[in-house]
């Protein structure tokens, strides 16, 4: 989406941006601008306003400089737009990348999204990987997106429709590692007095205010995170452990 007519364009890199989207802060009249630089592999800038898009300046960039976690989206990522918090200012951008050391120049079938975040109006920003899928799963036949809405400022448990016992989630995980043991001692006197029992966490609110609901079950979302930690536990912990 391009800049409102009557505003001026921001400043041009060397070759036109790929992708433009905009995203408006809630305190009007600033504004945002992101792109892909076609000249410089597909590094995402930002461009922020803050007379209502009559002159722009360079803000921060969400992936140059951030580390491991955005290392994989220099030369390999589908951008979705910019969006503005109304409770709490913040500016997120959202990306898929694939992993390039296995993936490029040969497949643009990306299996990571991102979220950056920004608390200071596009200087700098946080990169958060929030969902990590098999190698070569296309979570980008579309372009990425995220909303922000009225559930900003409020807290949501997350449940599922399974009840599971601590023995029977101890034997679930031993066949997923394929491996390990577990011990049943008695609960300690002294806990026990404190111990808030069993626990079940109704998801109610947010399926009535969102109409989210689980998808994945249990046996399956603790697969997924074994095999995530399988494939990258040198992230996480030294070899010899």
């Amino acid at each position: 989406m391009p800049p409102p007519a009557s505003a001026a364009a921001p400043p041009r890199s060397s070759t036109p941006p790929a992708r433009t989207v905009l995203g408006s802060h809630p305190t009007a009249p600033t504004s945002y601008i992101s792109y892909h630089d076609s000249g410089n592999s597909t590094l995402i800038h930002v461009q922020r306003s803050d007379d209502d898009g009559l002159t722009w300046r360079r803000a921060g960039d969400p992936i140059v400089g951030q580390g491991r976690v955005t290392g994989n989206a220099t030369f390999n990522n589908d951008q979705g737009p910019l969006k503005a918090d109304l409770t709490n200012h913040f500016v997120y951008d959202i990306y898929a990348e694939g992993e390039a050391g296995i993936q490029k120049a040969t497949s643009a079938t990306f299996n990571n999204i991102i979220v950056s975040r920004s608390a200071d109006m596009g200087k700098t920003w946080t990169p958060s990987l929030v969902y990590h899928a098999p190698l070569f799963t296309g979570l980008n036949n579309v372009f990425p997106s995220l909303a922000v809405d009225q559930a900003n400022g409020k807290v949501y448990n997350l449940g599922g429709t399974e009840v599971v016992g601590l023995k029977a989630l101890a034997e679930l995980m031993v066949q997923l590692v394929r491996g390990g043991t577990f011990e049943l001692v008695s609960f300690p006197r002294e806990r026990k007095a404190i111990d808030i029992g069993d626990y079940y966490s109704d998801f109610s609110l947010i399926k009535k205010e969102l109409g989210w609901q689980p998808t994945v079950d249990l046996r399956e979302g603790l697969k997924r995170t074994v095999e995530y930690y399988q494939d990258h536990h040198r992230n996480y912990w030294d070899e010899d452990l």
